[in-house]
């Protein structure tokens, strides 16, 4: 529990032989003292999953911070021991928010133990929370528009777009952290000739986007509001849709996507809380029709994307500009008696641009895979990925030397496991 104005705190206190000035960060780091992330890692012999900050390139144990009384008086230390953030997010958000604020000031202090500072390439990142649900929003007209254009749909955007965020309900079972790669999935499509057959996809994808996590349980019937809704949130990371495009669009109607959305999703590993964002807000699209008051809000962070296709060069940065937010999300989600548990994802869609350059995903940008991107100066392109292809996205707040960043999401594409070893292996088994 936060403690209570006039209530006292025991401080801490550390041996100046065992704290140490951490290094400053990078004047482009994305984990400055502006940030303070959360996260799940492990390292040394043990391996144990605790629970985590950045601070540029040191990852800070806050178990063992919480083992020298750091936190007395704000929360139970017993939050930073768990395996996954579900314990600290589900604190109230000035609970939260004195959290981050007591690291930002043990930080100032140079007062962080030695062995609580831990060098991010020593440390191993696990998923942030155990997600039971994750669902899929749209909410960037740019992304419609697009592949509105490409498949010759004209302009409209979907008619609830105006009026509401529209979702589907995806894979949670399927999402992966950063780092992690995954395999050619097989399918069935259409080919040029129209016909279909079954095979590996030819059309693997990436799409950029937005993330955050559900904080605490919310019950059946409980509709969060606008307002409230930043007691359910907990923060956000970059999110990776992978997606399958041919066999996306044999499967869609008229359930919607299954396959083709579901063999993958990557998210970034470190949670950037309200509290970082909160400074970066810009205003949200005025609206072309009026909307139902429980969706009112007026803002998002300001939130620059970078896509990078390894190794041939492909390298994008744009800015985003998304018609709803997170807060209109649950908002959206809940209205109609749907209950929501804490750890569950939920992504804002694609986030996209309408100039050459700053699309969210080959489906734009390359037109269906009909008008190949050059990967930078490297003499390839891509239609859509190959096998080998690293794809890192990379996310910023505000201007360059913010220190409030997401870090990147990263994965590859492996080559399919052939549809017969696999029988095989699944009999033997």
């Amino acid at each position: 529990m936060a403690t209570e104005k006039g209530a006292s705190r025991r401080l801490f206190s550390i041996s100046p032989t065992s704290a140490a000035a951490l290094p400053p960060p990078a004047s482009d780091s994305h984990f400055g003292l502006a940030n303070i992330p959360f996260g799940i890692f492990s390292s040394g012999e043990t391996r144990a999953k605790v629970v985590g900050t950045r601070y540029g390139d040191k990852v800070i144990d806050l178990s063992d911070l919480a083992s020298q009384g750091v936190f007395q008086g704000i929360v139970d230390g017993s939050v930073f021991s768990q395996s996954t953030l579900r314990e600290l997010a589900a604190q109230p958000r000035v609970t939260r928010t004195a959290v981050r604020a007591e690291l930002i000031k043990v930080i100032k202090a140079n007062s962080v133990p030695q062995a609580a500072s831990i060098d991010v390439n020593s440390c191993i990142m696990h998923l942030p929370f155990k997600i039971g649900n994750y669902t899929d929003f749209l909410c960037g007209r740019e992304h419609s528009w697009n592949c509105a254009k490409v498949f010759n749909m004209g302009s409209a955007l979907p008619p609830a777009m105006l009026h509401q965020p529209p979702a589907y309900h995806s894979r949670a079972s399927s999402v992966v952290i950063s780092g992690t790669s995954f395999h050619r999935p097989y399918g069935n499509y259409r080919t040029k000739d129209g016909s279909v057959t079954f095979g590996p996809s030819k059309c693997v994808d990436y799409e950029t986007e937005l993330a955050c996590f559900v904080s605490r349980d919310a019950p059946a019937n409980y509709r969060i509001t606008v307002k409230d809704a930043e007691e359910y949130i907990f923060g956000l990371v970059i999110l990776n849709d992978w997606s399958i495009r041919d066999v996306q669009s044999f499967e869609w109607q008229p359930l919607g996507p299954f396959n083709g959305k579901n063999p993958c999703t990557s998210i970034s590993p470190w949670v950037v809380t309200l509290d970082a964002l909160k400074p970066f807000q810009v205003p949200l699209p005025d609206r072309e029709v009026p909307i139902a008051p429980y969706l009112h809000s007026d803002s998002n962070p300001d939130v620059s994307m970078r896509i990078s296709v390894r190794p041939a060069g492909m390298d994008k940065f744009y800015t985003t500009a998304e018609d709803w937010n997170f807060a209109q999300m649950l908002a959206q989600h809940s209205v109609g008696g749907c209950n929501l548990q804490a750890g569950d994802l939920i992504g804002s869609g694609t986030i996209s641009d309408i100039e050459p350059g700053t699309m969210g995903c080959l489906l734009e940008s390359s037109a269906a895979g009909t008008n190949p991107v050059p990967l930078g100066d490297s003499g390839l392109e891509r239609g859509y990925l190959e096998d080998g292809d690293t794809v890192a996205i990379t996310a910023k707040v505000g201007p360059v030397n913010s220190g409030v960043g997401f870090g990147e999401v990263v994965g590859t594409i492996l080559p399919c496991i052939p549809f017969s070893d696999q029988i095989e292996s699944s009999l033997q088994r």
